[in-house]
């Protein structure tokens, strides 16, 4: 995810995320562009409200950040869906 979060940084979106394991070279490549991301999955990381959420395939139901985008029914799409609409 950390390329599209670049690519999507570069477009001119605001970009943020979570993942329990990031790790170079994807840690630094997101440092290197400004993004900052949380190491832990918290309901609380969808504050501000997003306009969208990019969800990883490896997400699941129980997730407290896909559950948050769920009960909020916040916009969201895949990294295959987001790749085709940009």
């Amino acid at each position: 995810m950390a390329p599209l979060a670049g690519m999507l940084r570069e477009r001119g979106f605001r970009v943020t995320g979570s993942d329990s394991g990031v790790y170079p070279p994807a840690s630094t490549l997101l440092e290197s562009l400004g993004i900052s991301f949380f190491h832990t999955f918290d309901a609380a990381h969808m504050q501000p409200t997003p306009n969208l959420a990019v969800i990883g395939n490896i997400i699941a139901r129980g997730n407290p950040e896909l559950e948050e985008v769920l009960d909020r029914k916040i916009p969201y799409r895949s990294m295959p869906e987001i790749l085709e609409e940009v």
